[in-house]
């Protein structure tokens, strides 16, 4: 897989198995999960707090645009 960050947002691509309709992506706190065809799982640690912004699946190929958002946890306190 590819995983480049630049600024908030992150972009994510990767070969996943299976036809669309089993291709399957959640985010759980600081971690992506991608689940295809065969019992393919994938999981990649990303910034805690970001946001899956669009998503994309052709021939194979898992295109995926995420945002990076603030939390409380991340924040820097002010003084």
């Amino acid at each position: 897989y590819d995983l480049i960050e630049e600024g908030e947002s992150i972009t994510f691509t990767a070969k996943v198995p299976g036809p669309a309709r089993e291709v399957k992506v959640k985010i759980v706190d600081d971690m992506l999960e991608i689940e295809g065809g065969g019992n393919f799982l994938q999981r990649v640690q990303i910034p805690r707090g970001t946001r899956l912004q669009d998503k994309s699946y052709v021939s194979g190929v898992l295109h995926l645009k995420l945002q990076k958002t603030a939390t409380p946890n991340n924040k820097i306190p002010s003084k």
